[in-house]
């Protein structure tokens, strides 16, 4: 499908050299600024459709395309492009192998769209047959609009996989600015037009125009999300070029691969089936009795928050560390493997748990700017949700690096029971704690059980890596874990201390009003978190805070002669990296 603008009878090699702080620095500053604009997307659609109803209907939908990328299709980019291209580059018929690889993926998620779209019907009943019947039927006529999204999303990895892999990171991270912006073009046109969260939860008055200004630029976003990345494609010097003869270039390898993911993610699927049939038999109690219950809308829409750090920070890193990685173990590397890993982790850890705890501190203020028009106690059910997420971070940050190492060995085996377990204990907890929880609290026992099963992930995915890398330390990771954990939690006390001794809400006449009273409240919670957990890291990590000083010192004066000068006078300077 792509071509670099090289003869074939040379090898195009290893990939682009940059530091891990730059790669990382460039993918998360391009995601800060998609996911800032994602903020304004979600708080835009709760003030077009509200909390529930409406907003239930639509998330289902424009979900689905995920869920089915991701189990279908995710996986298999994820676990094989990456350490094909790189293994593929070094070798001289890696341009033709990597054509062929890339078209017929492509083929592939060309027909799995096209069958997504005809079963419709199917996949909503999948993913919220509980849900009211009014809302579902809404629901089936949004997801086919939306359901093309999969292929684009698929062309989106396809390309961004291609250009990461020669280590090129920053367009990869950019383009679902592009997303955002047209969705929220849309949705702008939309409340125009319609108004904000008026007759939108009477399913009878959702006509194809309306459903259309709603779903259409939603798809289109996505559209023009995969599009743009052939821009830096051509000026990297490639040239798309389809190539259907897939016999004789050792793809059979990476089907082996492929199987276990497509397993994993499976099992990982069934888990959100679990939890997001949970969220729509909430759906149909509100429904029935008018009562609001946290449902499928706080359940995505919480979710988009939740994965802010692990966006920002853990894929940031993960994907500048996976060509490393992949090169490594490619040339049989392992102790270089080893700590590009651990590396990973343990900084991911540190930033991602900070930020862990200032969305839990901040949590009330932050849905209260997002949806500043919607109630008070529904704003604080979504901010419930999130705050019983945020431990499963320290869980997710370890899976990510832990399956980089494993998709680069080729080896998805131990990516398949890392998930297994942890999950059937995930749906049997989560449909128990439902049968003993009001229909309120429905949704949090589900997300209950997902952090816990995260967790669990994490500690399981760090002994499978020791297997395959023994010179890896799983207790080092695990203490990590917990350590950045326990800050996090501790200096999230302080902030929600700090936040209620000037009030959690923001009570005003007016939008504006509750906006400015959310923020304020927000950046004063963000500022206690930050001085305490930084303070508790210094005291009970103080080697890796002078390391994650000394990085930053590389570009930052002030922190360079405070690491320095810190460094002289403790004598402390080791990496720790176990």
């Amino acid at each position: 499908m792509s071509n670099v603008e090289i003869g074939d009878e040379q090898p195009v090699g290893d990939p682009k050299k940059s530091s891990l702080f730059k790669s990382s620095a460039i993918m998360a500053v391009g995601t800060t600024f998609s996911r800032g604009l994602g903020f304004l997307r979600t708080a835009l659609l709760l003030a077009a459709l509200g909390a529930a109803g409406a907003n239930d209907a639509f998330n289902v939908a424009n979900t689905l395309p995920n869920v089915v990328f991701n189990l279908l299709a995710a996986g298999l980019l994820d676990a094989i492009l990456v350490p094909q291209i790189v293994r593929a580059f070094k070798t001289k018929s890696g341009s033709t192998y990597v054509n062929r690889l890339l078209t017929l993926a492509g083929l592939i998620m060309f027909v799995l769209t096209l069958i997504m779209v005809a079963s419709a019907v199917v996949l909503v009943n999948l993913t919220a047959g509980l849900m009211a019947p009014a809302w579902k039927s809404l629901a089936v006529v949004f997801a086919i609009w939306c359901l093309p999204q999969i292929f684009f999303y698929g062309l989106y990895a396809l390309l961004g996989e291609f250009l990461n892999a020669r280590g090129i990171f920053g367009p990869y991270m950019w383009t679902p600015a592009a997303n955002n912006v047209i969705a929220i073009v849309g949705l702008i046109a939309f409340i125009a037009v319609y108004g904000t969260a008026t007759d939108v939860n009477d399913p009878s008055v959702w006509d194809f125009q309306r459903t259309a200004l709603l779903a259409g630029p939603a798809t289109l976003g996505v559209i023009a999300q995969a599009l743009l990345l052939i821009i830096p494609l051509r000026r990297a010097g490639v040239r798309l070029r389809l190539d259907f003869h897939f016999r004789g270039t050792g793809l059979r390898r990476a089907s082996k691969i492929a199987g276990w993911v497509f397993a994993t993610l499976f099992v990982g699927q069934v888990g959100y089936l679990s939890t997001s049939n949970i969220a729509a038999a909430a759906n149909a109690w509100s429904a029935q009795t008018g009562e609001f219950a946290a449902s499928t809308a706080a359940m995505g829409i919480t979710f988009t928050v939740y994965m802010l750090p692990q966006s920002i920070v853990s894929v940031s890193i993960a994907t500048a560390l996976f060509t490393r990685i992949a090169s490594a173990a490619a040339d049989g590397n392992q102790q270089s493997m080893v700590r590009s890993y651990q590396l990973g982790v343990r900084t991911s850890l540190l930033l991602t748990m900070w930020m862990a705890a200032i969305l839990g501190a901040a949590a009330i203020p932050v849905f209260q700017i997002l949806g500043p028009t919607n109630p008070i106690d529904q704003m604080a059910a979504y901010a419930n949700a999130l705050v019983v997420m945020l431990p499963g971070l320290a869980g997710a940050v370890v899976i990510i690096f832990s399956q980089r190492v494993f998709y680069s060995l080729e080896d998805g085996r131990p990516v398949f029971y890392t998930v297994l377990w942890p999950t059937i204990g995930q749906i049997i907890l989560g449909w128990t704690l439902m049968y003993f929880l009001p229909p309120v609290l429905w949704l949090i026992g589900a997300l209950i059980a997902e952090t816990i099963s995260r967790i669990a992930q994490g500690v399981l995915s760090a002994y499978f890596v020791r297997d395959r890398l023994p010179l890896a330390r799983p207790r080092v990771v695990i203490t990590d874990m917990v350590k950045y954990g326990s800050l996090a939690a501790l200096a999230g006390v302080f902030g929600m201390g700090a936040l209620h001794l000037v009030g959690a809400f923001a009570v005003s006449q007016t939008v504006t009003g509750t906006i400015f009273g959310g923020i304020w409240r927000a950046i004063l919670v963000s500022l206690v978190v930050s001085v305490v957990y930084f303070v508790l890291v210094a005291v009970f990590d103080r080697a890796n805070f002078f390391n994650a000083l000394g990085l930053l010192g590389g570009r930052i004066p002030f922190f360079r002669r405070f690491a320095a000068s810190s460094s002289d006078s403790s004598g402390d300077t080791g990496t720790n990296e176990g």
